[in-house]
């Protein structure tokens, strides 16, 4: 599946494939109909690498839409 990735902070994120995941007891996967990038991706695309509280690489995006289909 492809995501919209911050790979390095302060550089534009890139459109990469990744794994789909694989849901745990209690979970499903969503397929995504869509996504959009909001205010708060634009942020954390600007944030130096010490503001980031989480590890790169990080999926932008999530508002989304979609259906259940695992």
């Amino acid at each position: 599946m492809r995501a919209l990735q911050l790979n390095a902070p302060q550089q534009p994120p890139e459109l990469r494939e990744v794994p789909v995941p694989e849901p745990g007891p209690g979970e499903v996967v969503i397929k995504i109909a869509g996504s959009g990038a909001c205010h708060s991706d634009l942020h954390i695309m600007e944030w130096p690498a010490e503001m980031l509280p989480f590890e790169l690489p990080f999926t932008l995006g999530h508002e989304n839409s979609g259906w259940i289909h695992e």
